[in-house]
């Protein structure tokens, strides 16, 4: 693990310290576990996630409800709504 060096206003800085003795973690892993899911969402991960999860089921021969728009919005699931 590297490490990176932050400079956040204070009021951040509370509110990361609050939630790590909340969860019972460190400032570190509560600052880690934001920014990826950060970083998911703005990658459009989730949704490639949630397609891929309903193809492997699919592959299992199980029927399953999609949502009713994913053949024509296809690209939303798979790269999130940037690249649409």
């Amino acid at each position: 693990m590297t490490q990176l060096v932050v400079r956040i206003p204070e009021e951040q800085k509370q509110m990361l310290v609050l939630e790590a003795q909340r969860k019972g973690e460190s400032v570190s892993e509560v600052a880690r576990r934001a920014l990826a899911r950060y970083i998911e969402e703005k990658s459009g991960q989730g949704h490639r996630d949630e397609l891929l999860d309903l193809l492997a089921i699919a592959r299992k021969g199980k029927h399953i409800k999609g949502p009713k728009d994913l053949s024509s919005h296809y690209k939303r699931y798979l790269y999130g709504d940037k690249r649409l």
